[in-house]
């Protein structure tokens, strides 16, 4: 399965915030999601892609308020904006720490 767009905003999370845990989960099929959570600060972001919808990415910010499968927070349809706001969640954040 080809996981390009998701490895590549994997790669480039992993070398601004290094000291963040990055693991991704592929689908089971290649029409199904890939997700990457991004564990930073002690707090969890979540990214969903799929490659039938390349250029869509999902993003959440996970609480002990957030329920399972209530889909994501935000969608973004390219790979710098998932980038650009991702770290954006985790910049801010960050100030509160």
């Amino acid at each position: 399965m080809d996981a390009n767009h998701i490895e590549t905003l994997k790669n480039r999370l992993a070398s601004l915030y290094p000291m963040a845990s990055l693991t991704m989960d592929q689908p089971f099929n290649s029409n199904g999601n890939w997700m990457l959570d991004i564990i930073v600060y002690g707090r969890l972001f979540v990214v969903s892609w799929s490659a039938l919808y390349v250029s869509d990415f999902g993003i959440s910010t996970i609480t002990e308020d957030t329920g399972y499968g209530e889909g994501p927070d935000l969608v973004v349809h390219s790979l710098e904006e998932a980038e650009n706001h991702i770290i954006k969640l985790i910049d801010q954040e960050f100030e509160y720490e």
